[in-house]
């Protein structure tokens, strides 16, 4: 272990509680994220495919109003 991050650390974990979870929330979504471009890739296949099964009759789609009262149904319990 260096001593800068001996020293990050220290520092880090004298933050307040409500502080360090931001700067963990920070860091991990550092490790994560995805550029731009491979999200709008990724939504691109996500669609392409939804589209596919739509055409081959795979699922079936109903009103917007009936999935709201339903969702809402969901989340009431």
């Amino acid at each position: 272990m260096t001593s800068q991050y001996a020293e990050i650390s220290r520092s880090a974990l004298a933050l307040p509680k409500p502080k360090r979870a931001r700067l963990a929330k920070r860091l991990i979504d550092s490790l994560d994220r995805a550029s731009q471009r491979e999200v709008d890739q990724a939504w691109a296949v996500e669609i392409a495919r939804r589209v596919r099964e739509l055409d081959e009759g795979k699922v079936k789609t109903i009103p917007g109003k009936r999935a709201m009262r339903e969702l809402r149904a969901r989340l009431r319990g």
